[in-house]
């Protein structure tokens, strides 16, 4: 419903009033005058019609010049606006008590209530997962149930940013309240401003079920050495019960062991031990046979992907001064198995405290060069040449670590292996870092699997110490984390990585990373995100790829069914130059057979493409690139869409998060037949919609159009009638 428009018209000429005040008379008695007698003699109404048409044109021409602006205010009226979210997570297939509750959700999303709830309101339907996707409404078939996750405060936030424009009246949730990902949906919920309603689908009680929840491994392994694996299990309802546990790769039985299953919701780790005979990529399969009487068999396997390595990584910690951050490291590195550690601590009168000379075949053999604080201008060229040179000639990785003493300007000799160029030294001070958006997903930090878990993690890390100021990253180098200090205008960049080619490198713009070890041990937090950086962080810069012009990946290489695989194609020419406008050509190979990959460029060198949905399998990516119909190179790479699926950890509904959100916000939370009671309660005003509209006649050409109309008119007329 419109309601009748507001019109406020304003002159932005000097007295306007007045010149409208006198102009309008002058050119009604001018066109009046003009037409009091013609020849030849007009009728009466004839010279009335030229003189009125005479006056509208010169008092549109005097209104036109004195710049009106009109102000066009119109007022309508339309429907409060309604969210309908249908959970369409892969936990909506799971059956309680006979029904399934996909089914209860299609039967709902037909019912009268909703469609006499359509009559009255606008109403909105939307699928959501780990996405949100709108649907046209009642059409059960568009509800689809194959979604990665449930991510209810994502689908919120998701609602209110599509309807920024709108006034949304209320939203209803209709799932089983079992969040699987993301934030704290009361949280998101609460700052809507409007009330959520939820209708939950699914039992709470618990359901006798074998749920494997987890399987840790080393992702680095060595040939001829034990890898252990160690599994999560929880059987709810199965107490006491004997499952098989095995380990298998490529079809093959690697380890097998019976478990006797835990009590309750308490939780089991097991552990299996395996040895790698070859190099390589392997996929790793822990699986349990089904049980007899448990929910479902689809949380009994997971997958994890490790590489192999021939022999222990070599790492050679050079530090310009004793301190407690050598200690740490030597801790870290020292209980790691699969690391070979080398210690030279700089002493003032000129050598090293550590016995042992290092050789030039040392040097070489060196998978990875820390530098600690090193070199300082008091390290003699003797010592500080010979690893410049290895530095120099060959292609080995570093992990700079730059405190006070440091000697940047002996470094910079080295822009290869500096990420940055030489910073400014100034007073060392305390500060806080936080990761930047390339550092919450880089291989090097991902800590957690989880991307929030993560920047939760770095944030609540104590201080540590830089002495450094005006950092600048070289051309290609990414900031993983800079400063978090209110005092600047801007942060500093802190973590900075580089990959040029073959070469990778670490800075780490400070000291105190001992800190991060014994500080959070203090308060109980333990120390796994300091070691777990070192872990990282070291064999990022080790494992590097082989030089190849065409390199394809994924973002990681196992996946839940129906989530975004996301695939990168990395193009280079015979100098490890960036080719922007290479053609760039994939094929995925499914169990169904292969199919064609689109790219898209994204950047220098770089093309990406996004996957979804997967069923589980294993896949395959078969990529080239071109340029001037020459090939520029290949490349594969593979990838597992796992069986397991987060939406079967736990299966139970979860009605009282779900009241939660509802109380909070003043809606209502109930089983499916307290619909038709949470639509009785709805009863919202119509929502008002003002559109103001400004038009300035002097700047218009159909003020122009007007005007010409009305003189080209009344010269018509005249012409028709004889006069001159």
């Amino acid at each position: 419903m419109t309601i009748w428009p507001e019109i406020q018209i304003d002159f932005l000429a000097d007295r306007a009033a007045l010149w409208l005040v006198l102009g309008i008379p002058a050119c009604l008695i001018l066109s009046i005058w003009a037409y009091r007698c013609t020849l030849p003699p007009l009728h009466r109404g004839k010279r009335i019609l030229l003189a009125a048409i005479r006056f509208f044109a010169l008092a549109a021409l005097l209104i036109v010049l004195l710049n009106p602006v009109v102000h066009l205010r119109i007022v309508r009226q339309r429907p409060a606006l309604i969210g309908l979210l249908w959970d369409g997570s892969r936990s909506m297939e799971i059956a309680d008590a006979g029904e399934n509750r996909a089914d209860i959700l299609r039967r709902l999303f037909v019912s009268d209530s909703l469609k006499a709830l359509g009559s009255r309101y606008r109403m909105r339907s939307f699928v959501f997962s780990d996405r949100l996707d709108s649907i046209p409404p009642s059409t059960p078939d568009a509800l689809t149930f194959s979604g990665s996750a449930t991510d209810i405060a994502a689908a919120l936030d998701a609602l209110r940013d599509r309807y920024a424009d709108h006034r949304v009246a209320a939203a209803i949730l209709f799932t089983d309240g079992r969040i699987t990902r993301g934030t704290d949906p009361v949280r998101v919920a609460r700052s809507l401003g409007y009330p959520v309603h939820a209708v939950v689908v699914g039992g709470a009680a618990e359901k006798p079920d074998l749920i494997l929840e987890d399987v840790q491994a080393n992702s680095i392994a060595y040939v001829g050495n034990v890898m252990p694996v160690e599994a999560v299990v929880r059987a709810p309802g199965l107490d006491g019960r004997t499952a098989e546990m095995v380990l298998r790769s490529d079809g093959r039985i690697l380890a097998r062991r019976p478990v006797v299953l835990p009590s309750g919701s308490a939780e089991k780790r097991v552990s299996l031990t395996f040895m790698p005979e070859e190099p390589g990529f392997r996929k790793l399969e822990v699986a349990f046979p089904a049980i007899e009487g448990e929910f479902t068999a689809e949380n009994n396997a997971r997958e994890i992907y490790i590489r192999v390595l021939r022999r222990k990584m070599s790492v050679l910690l050079f530090a310009g001064a004793p301190g407690p951050d050598i200690g740490f490291l030597r801790r870290v590195l020292s209980r790691d198995p699969d690391v070979s550690l080398t210690v030279r601590t700089f002493r003032e009168d000129g050598g090293f405290y550590e016995d042992g000379t290092l050789s030039r075949s040392v040097l070489e053999e060196t998978d990875l060069f820390v530098l600690l604080d090193f070199p300082t201008r008091d390290v003699p060229e003797s010592l500080w040449s010979p690893v410049r040179r290895v530095l120099e000639e060959t292609d080995k990785p570093v992990f700079l670590i730059a405190g006070r003493r440091l000697d940047m300007t002996r470094l910079s000799r080295i822009p290869s292996r500096m990420p940055v160029h030489p910073p400014v030294r100034r007073d060392e001070r305390e500060v806080r870092i936080r990761l930047t958006a390339d550092g919450s997903g880089h291989p090097a930090l991902a800590i957690h699997q989880s991307i929030e878990e993560n920047l939760r993690a770095w944030g609540r890390l104590p201080v540590v110490y830089s002495a450094w100021t005006a950092v600048r990253p070289r051309d290609g180098a990414r900031v993983l984390a800079e400063t978090d200090d209110p005092d600047r205008a801007s942060p500093e960049p802190f973590l900075i990585a580089s990959e040029t080619g073959y070469v990778r490198s670490l800075a780490f713009l400070g000291t105190g990373i001992h800190r991060w070890d014994l500080m959070m041990q203090g308060i109980g937090e333990g120390n796994a995100l300091a070691t777990g950086l070192i872990e990282k962080s070291f064999r990022w810069l080790v494992l590097r790829e082989s030089e190849k012009p065409v390199r394809v990946a994924t973002d990681k290489r196992v996946y839940q069914a129906g989530e975004a695989v996301f695939v990168q194609l990395e193009v280079y020419d015979g100098l490890l130059n960036p080719v922007d406008d290479a053609d760039p050509d994939g094929t995925l190979d499914t169990p169904g057979g292969p199919e064609t990959l689109r790219f898209t460029p994204s950047g220098p060198g770089l093309y990406r493409t996004e996957i979804r949905p997967l069923e589980p399998g294993d896949y395959r990516i078969r990529a080239a690139a071109s340029l001037e119909n020459r090939v520029l190179g290949r490349d594969t790479t593979e990838f597992t869409v796992s069986r397991f699926h987060p939406e079967f950890l736990d299966v139970r509904a979860d009605p009282e998060l779900m009241a939660a959100l509802a109380a909070a916000t003043g809606g209502i939370s109930g089983p499916p037949d307290s619909l038709s009671a949470i639509l009785g309660t709805m009863d919202f005003e119509p929502e008002r919609v003002e559109r103001i509209r400004e038009f300035e006649p002097l700047h218009s050409a159909w003020s122009l159009v007007l005007i010409l109309f009305l003189l080209s008119l009344e010269w018509f007329l005249r012409k028709r009638k004889g006069l001159p």
